[in-house]
């Protein structure tokens, strides 16, 4: 079924293994016979591709292809514009990846301008505070909006509150109030076939099973794509895929 394709981009979370981190039907002896044309890429917001590498190589025990996450991207989009001060959204965890990039990093409303506002994951603690900061920022500044997951929903249960559909909400405030603002988002389906370090002329297929951010990254990028779903119907007004099937098992 994939001879025909150079690469395949590969998701994880619902493809490789299940919410609960627990390998689905087949994903195992999948990476093992497609290693070398496999590239996995995840809109995680919290961990590098390093850090996923190593998660996914301590799951399945096989050799783990290249992988590349949205965090990733926001990262080198960081070092490329120098910021002086940024207030981020997220873990700390992620702030002190993200520091090496940044002169400054504000959890609070500072005094001093801030040149963005930086969304990755969802908060350890003081969540409350944190939104009320950011809502006040995106409406009193014209800092740049930036945010490191786009996933919003899964398409099964079980369904997990994001960061994502916190900004969604805040920016959704402020252009209620006529000050319309609009995020950079990293990740699928936002990506370039640079991004993920595929030639022009390498026939492509995408593999995942979000049709709002796998299948639609398929059509932007025009190139076939694989959903992954347990459901019979498709879900309607969703991008569709070339091929609906349930487990990577089938194609083995």
């Amino acid at each position: 079924m994939l001879s025909e394709f150079d690469k395949i981009l590969l998701d994880v979370s619902g493809t490789l293994y299940s919410n609960k981190k627990k390998p689905l039907n087949g994903s195992k002896e999948f990476l093992k016979k497609f290693h070398q044309k496999i590239i996995i890429f995840s809109n995680i917001g919290s961990k590098t591709g390093g850090e996923l590498k190593k998660d996914l190589s301590n799951i399945f025990d096989v050799p783990i292809p290249d992988v590349i996450t949205s965090l990733d991207l926001l990262l080198k989009f960081l070092e490329e514009k120098s910021y002086n001060t940024i207030f981020h959204y997220g873990q700390a965890s992620v702030a002190n990846k993200i520091s090496p990039f940044v002169k400054n990093i504000v959890t609070d409303i500072p005094k001093e301008d801030v040149d963005a506002i930086v969304f990755t994951s969802l908060v350890d603690t003081q969540w409350i505070q944190r939104t009320e900061s950011s809502l006040n920022l995106i409406m009193k500044t014209n800092a740049d909006i930036l945010l490191g997951n786009p996933d919003r929903i899964s398409p099964e249960p079980p369904f997990n509150f994001t960061v994502t559909l916190i900004l969604d909400s805040l920016l959704n405030l402020s252009n209620i109030l006529e000050n319309k603002r609009i995020a950079k988002e990293f990740g699928k389906p936002h990506l370039t076939r640079e991004m993920i370090k595929v030639k022009k002329d390498e026939k492509l297929v995408v593999i995942g099973d979000n049709p709002w951010t796998d299948i639609a990254l398929s059509n932007n990028l025009e190139c076939k794509s694989i959903l992954i779903s347990s459901k019979s119907d498709l879900i309607q007004d969703a991008p569709s895929p070339s091929l609906s099937i349930k487990s990577l098992e089938e194609i083995l």
